[in-house]
């Protein structure tokens, strides 16, 4: 996992959902993959890969803290509402590939994320998520 240190006035930008704020990349993580995680023959299961995406999101966030440690001051836990992945290229059993993750914007509790798996050249893209974390309420 890699921590990419944030501008953070264009954090802010994205706290506060300002129209046309791009995504900011927060992390990147290498995965590597076995033989032992295949749906159909030679050929990692979705299920994993939805697994890879909400592990690395919550790095990113994670990562998010380290640029900004404002966004939780109460230390309130995170968890997924929302993973919505959109499967492009088979990806190989035996294989290696990178995961990149996006801070998108936050809204209240609600925080929202996009990222990446891909081929490390970035040539292949294997699949792309977007996904909500809500902060729990105090209780």
């Amino acid at each position: 996992r890699v921590h990419h240190p944030v501008d953070s006035a264009k954090l802010q930008l994205n706290h506060r959902s300002v129209k046309g704020a791009e995504p900011i990349e927060v992390a990147v993580g290498d995965v590597q993959l076995g033989n032992q995680v295949n749906g159909h023959e030679g050929i990692v299961h979705g299920g994993i890969i939805s697994l890879i995406f909400d592990d690395a999101m919550g790095w990113g966030y994670e990562a998010l803290l380290m640029s900004d440690a404002d966004l939780d001051a109460d230390m309130t836990k995170i968890v997924t509402a929302n993973l919505n992945i959109d499967y492009r290229a088979p990806l190989m059993e035996d294989s290696r590939a990178a995961v990149r993750v996006y801070y998108v914007r936050s809204e209240g509790r609600k925080i929202y994320f996009q990222a990446r798996l891909e081929s490390h050249d970035g040539e292949t893209l294997y699949a792309e998520a977007t996904s909500l974390f809500v902060k729990l309420r105090k209780e």
